[in-house]
C-alpha cells in the first residue's frame, strides 16, 4: 500500500491553510531550517505542530527538518533533530 504524501517547508513561513487542501495525503511539515544555526526550541516545534493540526489530522502529518540536513555539521543537525522529535512526541 502506497502513501501520499506532499511536503511543506517551514520557512519563511508555512503555508498552513495550503495544508487543508490535501484532505487524503499526508503531508511532511518542515519545522525546522537549515538555514541557519539557530537550534529551534522544543516549543517552538511543537507550536509548529500544534498550528498545522488546526488544518490536518494527527494520523497526517509528519514532522521532518525543512530539506536536508548535510549543509550542517553533526552535532548541530543532531541537535535539531532532537528536539523535533521531543516536540512531536509532545502531540
Amino acid at each position: 500500500m502506497s502513501i501520499r504524501t506532499t511536503c511543506i517547508g517551514a520557512y519563511p513561513k508555512p503555508e498552513y491553510i495550503e495544508i487543508g487542501n490535501f484532505a487524503e495525503t499526508a503531508v511532511i511539515l518542515g519545522v525546522v531550517t537549515i538555514s541557519n544555526s539557530r537550534i529551534e526550541s522544543t516549543e517552538t516545534i511543537q507550536q509548529r505542530l500544534e498550528l498545522a493540526l488546526q488544518h490536518i489530522d494527527a494520523d497526517r502529518l509528519l514532522s521532518a527538518p525543512d530539506c536536508g540536513l548535510t549543509m550542517l555539521g553533526r552535532d548541530l543537525a543532531m541537535a535539531k533533530l532532537k528536539n523535533m522529535c521531543a516536540a512531536a512526541g509532545t502531540i
